[in-house]
């Protein structure tokens, strides 16, 4: 059923650019909303790699650093996903990721959106799939724009992703 609902923007937005699967659910973030996006991410059909691209869950309080370790724990759990952590709070995520046993070359520390996009542009291919997935203020889909900015760019005659 998923397959064929056509979502809100940024709410489990899915399109495909240049052979890849992009799904982008980054207008919020809790930790309910994390868990079930990582859940119904890691059951959906990919032919490639499965990319998690994910910044801080904002407005927790007192919970916020449990919280991001929590997350970083159950991204570890996943079946080999490779973890695009964006900004001070993905660190944390990545940081607990890590921890929790993911490898560190699946675990790309970005400071900003346009670091992240180079990341992608550099990294994803034809067949991978990809989760945008944060707190709105995080304002995430800007990596998302900057990726399909530079795969644009891209000389005509090469490979645009994951060159």
């Amino acid at each position: 059923g998923l397959e064929s609902c056509r979502a809100q923007p940024m709410r489990w937005q899915s399109e495909e650019f240049e052979g890849v699967r992009i799904i982008n659910d980054a207008y919020n973030a809790n930790p309910v909303s994390m868990a079930a996006a990582l859940k119904t991410f890691a059951f959906s059909a990919c032919a490639g790699r499965k990319w998690l691209v994910l910044a801080g869950m904002h407005e927790l309080g007192a919970l916020a650093d449990a919280a991001h370790a929590e997350l970083g724990a159950a991204v570890a759990r996943l079946p080999r996903p490779i973890l695009l952590a964006v900004g001070p709070l993905g660190s944390k995520i990545a940081d607990a990721a890590e921890k929790a046993g993911l490898a560190g070359n699946d675990i790309y520390r970005c400071s900003d959106h346009r670091a992240a996009a180079a990341v992608l542009a550099g990294s994803v291919r034809a067949g991978d799939a990809v989760l945008f997935k944060a707190s709105r203020c995080e304002r995430l889909e800007k990596v998302l724009e900057a990726w399909k900015a530079a795969a644009r760019a891209a000389p005509s005659g090469r490979a645009r992703i994951g060159h």
